[in-house]
């Protein structure tokens, strides 16, 4: 379930993105920073090591 949020949340943060990035070329202005790789690292990490918890934790 936490995996199906994460992807569902970065799927709109990365949508909002693309829109603010492609105005930025557009107008040929600097490219404005996000931090949508910073959660989707963290995000991905977490979920990672939770897994691999459990896994230890079962046998």
């Amino acid at each position: 379930m936490l995996l199906a949020l994460i992807g569902a949340g970065l799927a709109t943060l990365s949508y909002r993105r693309w829109g603010k990035m492609e105005a930025a070329m557009r107008n040929n202005r600097e490219l404005p920073f996000s931090g949508v790789l910073l959660v989707m690292t963290v995000g991905v990490a977490a979920a990672a090591f939770i897994v691999a918890a459990l896994i230890l934790v079962a046998r």
